[in-house]
């Protein structure tokens, strides 16, 4: 009995991560992320090309100018040597004013000139994920936590960082 309910329970756990894992659309709208070049040297700007795609069969408002950020992917726990090594923040509010109707099908490209320095990047294979979070109200000290409007994350992208 008691291996029973333990395997219904680890069944349970693996589905809740696999769905966890599969999906980065949310509400109909999926956010896939590139870089303009595989390999660069640390110290060097390249382009982050981030695309929205309105997945769903309806019309879907997009506000490109949420908080966007880059994230590194490790499979194993990392310490961190520098808070900025955490988070390399692109855009760091929500701004409610920029806003794109994207019917179904619709695509909408927004690029980042970045800096390959040390602050966030490791020398060698990088793996990250770039996050979108949009609040449709400004974020206030005294509020409680709020969960954004939408939220997206990419697909692990790779980039080497060489020495110079």
């Amino acid at each position: 009995m008691v291996r029973f309910i333990f395997t219904i329970i680890f069944a349970q756990i693996i589905c809740l991560c696999a769905e966890s894992q599969v999906s980065n659309i949310d509400n109909g709208m999926l956010l896939e992320a590139s870089f303009n070049v595989d390999t660069i040297f640390m110290e060097d700007s390249l382009k982050l090309h981030l695309l929205f795609k309105n997945t769903s069969n309806t019309v879907l408002d997009l506000y490109p100018e949420g908080i966007i950020g880059l994230v590194h992917n490790h499979k194993e726990f990392i310490t961190y040597d520098t808070p900025q090594r955490i988070t390399y923040k692109l855009h760091d509010f929500s701004n409610t004013k920029k806003v794109f109707s994207l019917n179904p099908g619709d695509e909408y490209q927004y690029d980042f000139d970045i800096l390959a320095n040390s602050n966030f990047f490791y020398e060698g294979e990088n793996t990250v994920l770039v996050y979108y979070h949009f609040f449709d109200e400004p974020n206030k000290r005294k509020c409680k936590k709020r969960e954004p409007k939408l939220s997206l994350w990419s697909t692990p992208i790779n980039i080497i960082i060489r020495k110079q």
